[in-house]
C-alpha cells in the first residue's frame, strides 16, 4: 500500500470470508470503503441471500457521515433493462451484458435501501474497457466487478474503467479502476525519530551494557503474552537509546 494511503488508515476490520472494511481520513472528514466477494450466480439463494443481508448490515453500520464506497467482485451483470423509474439513480446508461442475472437484483436492492449508485455504469466507455472477467475460452466475457458510491457523493468520481494491462496474479478479471476527486489526509502527524548512533556499540564496553540492558527486558517479561513486532521493536529501541546516544544535529 502506498504511503500516502497507509497514513490515512484510521481502522480496519475483517467482518467475515467475504467482507472486509477499512476506515481512510480525509479533508472532508472520513470514508468507508467496504471490500466485498459476493457468490456467483450458480450458488443456492440462500446463501446468496445471507451474503447481501450481510452485506447490507455492514452498510448500514457504517457511520452515517462517511463517504460509503463498495470495491466489489459481485459476479454480477446488470443490463439496459434494469434500468427505470426506480434505479435511474442508481444505475447510468452504460451497459455491455445483454441481461441482468439472478444476482443482479440483489446489488440493484442494496443499493435503492441504502442510497447507493454504481458509479461504473454512468461512464461510457469502449467494451473491452467494460469487460472485467474473460472466461477460459476467451470468448464470454461479462462486467461482474463494480464499484458502488453513495449516491451523494456520486459526483466525487471522476473516471471509472477496465485496465486490461494490470496484472493480478493468477486471475481471469482485469483491474476495474475507479477515479476519486477527493484528497486524503494524514490519519496522525508522522513522528520523526532521531537517528540512534548505533556505531558506538563498536565500543565494547557499550555493546555489553547494551546486551545487559535487552536481556534484563525480556527476561522481565517472559511471562507475558505479547510478542508482537512493535512491542519487540520498542523495546529494542529503548534498550539503544539508553546506550548508545541519539546522533545531535
Amino acid at each position: 500500500m502506498p504511503h500516502h494511503i497507509r497514513n490515512s488508515l484510521v481502522s480496519w476490520s475483517p467482518v467475515s470470508d467475504p467482507i472486509l472494511t477499512a476506515r481512510f481520513l480525509h479533508r472532508h472528514g472520513k470514508m468507508t470503503i467496504i471490500v466485498a466477494y459476493a457468490p456467483t450466480d450458480v450458488t443456492d439463494d440462500p446463501a446468496k441471500d445471507a451474503f447481501f443481508d450481510k452485506l447490507h448490515q455492514v452498510v448500514q453500520n457504517a457511520p452515517p457521515h462517511d463517504i460509503t464506497v463498495i470495491l466489489t467482485d459481485a459476479n454480477v451483470t446488470v443490463s439496459y433493462s434494469s434500468r427505470s423509474d426506480e434505479t435511474k439513480s442508481t444505475i447510468g446508461t452504460s451497459f455491455v451484458d445483454a441481461c441482468t442475472n439472478d444476482n443482479g437484483r440483489r446489488p440493484l436492492n442494496l443499493c435503492g435501501l441504502n442510497d447507493l449508485s454504481m458509479v461504473d455504469t454512468w461512464f461510457l466507455r469502449k467494451k473491452i474497457h467494460q469487460w472485467t472477467w474473460y472466461s477460459p475460452d476467451g470468448r464470454t466475457r461479462k462486467a461482474l466487478d463494480h464499484i458502488i458510491v453513495a449516491r451523494r457523493w456520486r459526483s466525487f468520481v471522476t473516471n471509472a474503467r477496465v485496465h486490461r494491462g494490470a496484472q493480478l496474479g493468477n486471475t481471469d478479471h482485469h483491474m476495474l479502476v475507479g477515479t476519486y476527486k477527493l484528497k486524503l489526509k494524514l490519519s496522525r502527524p508522522a513522528q520523526n525519530s532521531r537517528p540512534l548512533d548505533s556505531f558506538r556499540l563498536k565500543d565494547p564496553a557499550i555493546a555489553s551494557a547494551y546486551k545487559c540492558s535487552i536481556s534484563n527486558k525480556f527476561n522481565a517479561l517472559a511471562d507475558t503474552a505479547r510478542s508482537d513486532w512493535k512491542h519487540f521493536a520498542e523495546e529494542v529501541t529503548q534498550s539503544v537509546a539508553c546506550t548508545a546516544r541519539p546522533i545531535r544535529h
